[in-house]
């Protein structure tokens, strides 16, 4: 690497010379400096890119990409003339240059003294102004700084309507001070001069030459790339761009003819205040430009090609000018064109599908990765006609066995149609699963909510129904809690109606879980390695406007009352999970009981007394509900199934029971089904029915033998379940859950015998045709005399002299008579009636 011209001020005292580079790291290297005093290294940069004056560099760039199939004078031109900017800049920073933008006026007055001197113009001494013509008008320094200071600010604000004098003065003075900081100084002026651009252009490059053009041309294309992104809405490159050139269109005389006065009307028309813009010192070459700078008849206007494409169909001559004479740096006005021809000017000879399919394809090769790339880099107007297609080929998405990259289908926003092509398969039923896996990572909640609504808005994105259902359906956010305060009620009152509102808010929050269990079913595409987060019930609100959670007390909610919502939410969570696959075992005994949780021991208040036995966790119970749902609980060991049954809190036996018959469901399973009879008295023999069983372990067990035995027709059941809808109360056990217990009975015989129902004699099937099942859900339902009791009674009254229990096991607080209690029975017979007669139609 030659590095050439490298400016070294020497200091007043001493002569250095550069020796030498070292320690070389990109831009950066050591320059070895010999002094009298010794050697010494200096870290400087040696590249020629700016990182301060975008537009400075993005110019630059486009003269460059417009030279580099040139000769190669040309192309040391390029490299002469950035390397002069720099260098010019670094000389008007050391001078402690008022300019905003330093490197783009040093690139300004090299750019002009080229052009002026490529067409023949002359550019010496007397063509550069200097500040030397100001000096003799800084006599009264004196004056000018009071004028400046801020006593005379502070003054002027308060009576500057009376000074009109001064206030001239003022105006006078700061034009004369932007004019004389944009002068170059004796320095500068000897370094535009005998700088190495101006000086290759004069001896190796002769007047005949094309590079003026070419100068214009590249600015002017980089200038209407400008307007096209949207990035450059807010910025100053295009507004410095155009100045610019308005300035090089009015120095192209002939005499006092203006040659490329379209130009400058062009730009008056972006930038009407170019309009009153006289000839100012910050383009402080004086000479003039003999001849037009462009090879174009008219100024190229991108939007006015795009229109014309779009209002007729076909490409104006501006369109082909810019297509020809654009380079790398306007990118993105060739791809603009480049889409728009796609969209307008081929139409007729392809459908609308196929267009915008190709639209997709000429963004993904024109470097687009994302949606949101196309919006942002157009401003929105050009934009939306590319959005336009983007969105119609998401809806209508190509299949996947053509010759669609997976990338085209992550720009249309189908990232799960991505991932099926980069699997390269053919479509089956493990699709969805690749799907969802798209959408797993991101979901705080833990509730499976958060890939129904992604996945719901890639297909139907104007449809915002599942959104508001999963918002409905979320319980792990805090409750907006807004209360009226009137002026009467104290802090005290006001907590206790916020306390009481959020309690009503709380109650709709409890059954959420059920209707999330049943959208979120079967989501996750794969069994994690982790156990299986829970979501939370979040029992608190949120009361604006400081938007403090404010938490529900405990007596308004205690953990009685959380017990069954808990239950549920671990039933929610757990049919998340795949459903088994037969023959396979899935999930292994270790993941499930590594997703029980472990319950913190409390500490004892006082140091003889007990620990407090701490808060039994019943998720579990519903978890292992859904497990057996699913399919997944016949890894369990049966050492496991006693201590979940036996051990275990309530809402865990009743999960493991129901779990066991889902499981198993309609297999009458020998062992399982053994299980559960022995929590239902009625089934055991006389000497066992005075265990004290939970209505609720009743009820599971007597629920789980109608999954276990679905659609089997047993008769013993089927006689069992059909007197215990009718149970009379016996003894003073449970008596308070009767109506439980007998629709649980009716939904167990409806299971027993689901769509058994003759569909020619509309019966049930002939085996059970004795126990006259119709006529007596019949009667359960409407009401009437019982005749199994009666018989049952007389039964007893022929036993009660054998028999001196028999007293004992009448119920001492409820009686009934020979007359059916249809407020009992008529639910669980309803039910069984319309399973057993369902598809008999």
């Amino acid at each position: 690497m030659k590095v050439t011209d490298i400016h070294m001020p020497k200091p007043h005292d001493e002569k250095t010379i550069a020796i030498g580079l070292d320690n070389p790291v990109g831009s950066r290297a050591d320059v070895i400096v010999l002094r009298s005093s010794g050697k010494r290294r200096v870290r400087v940069s040696c590249s020629l890119t700016s990182t301060f004056s975008q537009v400075t560099e993005l110019a630059l760039s486009a003269i460059g990409s417009s030279m580099l199939n040139s000769s190669n004078h040309c192309i040391q031109l390029y490299f002469f003339l950035r390397a002069d900017t720099y260098t010019l800049a670094q000389i008007r920073s050391s001078l402690a240059s008022k300019s905003d933008d330093v490197e783009w006026e040093s690139f300004t007055m090299i750019t002009l003294s080229l052009l002026i001197a490529a067409t023949g113009g002359v550019v010496d001494d007397k063509c550069i102004m200097t500040d030397s013509i100001h000096d003799m008008e800084n006599g009264d320094e004196p004056w000018l700084t009071l004028l400046q200071s801020t006593f005379h600010a502070d003054y002027m604000r308060r009576n500057g309507s009376k000074l009109a004098v001064l206030t001239a003065d003022r105006e006078e003075l700061k034009t004369d001070e932007t004019h004389t900081s944009a002068c170059p100084s004796q320095t500068e002026k000897e370094f535009i001069l005998g700088c190495n651009s101006l000086l290759l252009l004069k001896q190796k490059i002769n007047e005949g030459s094309n590079i003026s053009e070419m100068i214009f041309d590249a600015l002017h294309m980089l200038y209407e790339d400008l307007k096209i992104k949207r990035a450059m809405s807010s910025s100053t490159a295009p507004s410095l761009l155009a100045d610019f050139l308005y300035t090089i269109c009015q120095k192209c005389r002939l005499g006092h003819k203006v040659l490329m006065s379209d130009f400058a009307s062009h730009y008056v028309r972006d930038f009407p205040e170019l309009k009153n813009k006289e000839d100012s010192a910050f383009y402080s070459v004086l000479g003039i430009v003999p001849k037009r700078l462009s090879t174009a008849s008219q100024p190229p206007c991108l939007f006015s090609s795009l229109e014309m494409m779009v209002k007729f169909g076909s490409q104006s001559s501006d369109a082909s000018f810019a297509t020809s004479r654009l380079n790398g740096i306007c990118k993105s006005s060739y791809i603009l064109l480049q889409l728009y021809d796609i969209m307008f000017c081929s139409r007729p000879s392809h459908s609308s599908s196929s267009t915008d399919r190709r639209v997709v394809m000429a963004l993904i090769q024109g470097g687009f990765v994302k949606f949101s790339d196309v919006a942002d880099s157009f401003s929105p107007v050009l934009a939306l006609p590319l959005l336009d297609a983007v969105y119609r080929c998401r809806i209508n998405p190509p299949p996947l066995d053509g010759n669609w990259p997976a990338s085209a289908y992550e720009l249309i926003g189908r990232n799960d149609l991505a991932r099926i092509k980069l699997n390269v398969k053919p479509m089956g039923s493990e699709d969805t699963s690749l799907i969802s896996s798209t959408f797993q990572a991101d979901d705080p909640d833990h509730d499976g909510l958060v890939f129904i609504e992604k996945f719901s808005a890639m297909f139907f994105p104007n449809d915002t129904r599942i959104h508001e259902a999963a918002k409905l359906l979320r319980s792990s956010k805090p409750l907006f809690l807004r209360v009226n305060r009137g002026p009467e009620v104290n802090d005290h009152d006001f907590e206790r109606l916020k306390q009481q509102k959020l309690a009503l808010l709380c109650r709709r929050i409890l059954p959420l879980p059920v209707g999330r269990g049943i959208l979120t079913i079967g989501n996750l595409d794969s069994i994690p390695v982790e156990p299986l987060p829970v979501p939370k019930i979040c029992l608190a609100g949120r009361v604006p406007p400081q938007n403090v959670i404010l938490s529900l007390e405990e007596n308004r909610c205690t953990s009685k009352h959380k017990m069954w919502p808990d239950f549920h939410n671990g039933v929610a969570n757990g049919l998340r999970l795949p459903m088994a696959v037969k023959g396979e075992q899935t999930i292994s005994r270790t993941w499930i009981v590594s997703n029980r949780p472990k319950t913190p021991q409390a500490p004892p208040s006082q140091p003889n007394e007990l620990p407090p036995s701490p808060e039994p966790d019943h998720t579990y119970g519903g978890f292992l509900f859904a497990l057996g749902l699913r399919g997944h609980l016949s890894a369990l060991d049966k050492t496991d199934i006693v201590e979940f049954i036996n051990k275990g809190p309530l809402t865990t036996a009743v999960g493991m029971m129901l779990g066991l018959a889902a499981n198993k469901r309609g297999s009458c399973d020998v062992t399982i089904f053994k299980t559960l009879c022995v929590h239902i008295p009625s089934l055991l023999p006389t000497s066992f029915r005075s265990v004290d069983l939970s209505s609720s372990i009743q009820c599971a067990a007597v629920a789980g033998v109608g999954l276990l035995c679905q659609g089997s027709a047993h008769r013993l059941l089927t006689e069992f379940l059909l007197n215990e809808i009718g149970k009379r109360p016996v003894a003073d056990q449970n008596i308070d859950d009767r109506e439980s217990y007998s629709l649980t009975c009716g939904i167990s015989l409806g299971m027993v015998n689901l769509c058994l129902a003759n569909i020619a004699k509309k019966s049930v099937n002939d085996g059970l045709s004795d126990l006259n099942i119709e006529e007596r859900l019949h009667k359960y339902i409407i009401g009437g005399v019982d005749d199994a009791v009666e018989r049952q009674r007389q039964n007893t009254g022929e036993r009660a002299s054998n028999n001196d229990n028999i007293e004992s096991e009448k119920s001492s607080r409820i009686y009934e008579g020979s007359m059916i209690n249809t407020d009992i029975t008529s639910p669980g017979a309803t039910l069984a009636v319309g399973m057993i007669f369902h598809r008999s139609g």
